[in-house]
């Protein structure tokens, strides 16, 4: 909303009172649309300093009431996608065997260096 001063154009938000919206239902929002999809977990230790969620039913209360609006949703709930922590855990593993990899080659070209000195 602009504020006609007689000066340069000022803007204020307007958002939360236009929505009806609470305090935690903003700081919900914010990290949602600054973010992207997030977990309830990831959205209540992102949101500090807007709102600090008490606990992780406070803020999935909040996301349900965001849902839930008669106004109309204001999020919604994505189903959860398979095989992603699976493929986190095959990197992992992936991960530790070139470290061992790579500690082997140390080794052996330690054992080939010291063939030369």
């Amino acid at each position: 909303m602009v504020e006609d001063t007689g000066r340069a154009a000022k803007y204020r938000e307007t958002f939360k009172e236009e929505l009806a919206l609470s305090q935690k239902e903003v700081a919900a929002l914010c990290i949602l649309m600054l973010r992207g999809a997030q977990t309830p977990g990831e959205i209540k230790g992102r949101s500090g300093r807007i709102y600090n969620f008490q606990s992780l039913e406070e803020t999935e209360e909040v996301l349900q009431a965001l849902t839930d609006r008669a106004e109309g949703a204001l999020a919604s709930k994505l189903e959860r996608q398979t095989g992603m922590k699976e493929r986190l855990f095959s990197l992992e593993g992936e991960l530790e065997r070139l470290k061992l990899e790579i500690e082997e080659l140390k080794s052996a070209f330690a054992r080939f260096k010291k063939q030369f000195e």
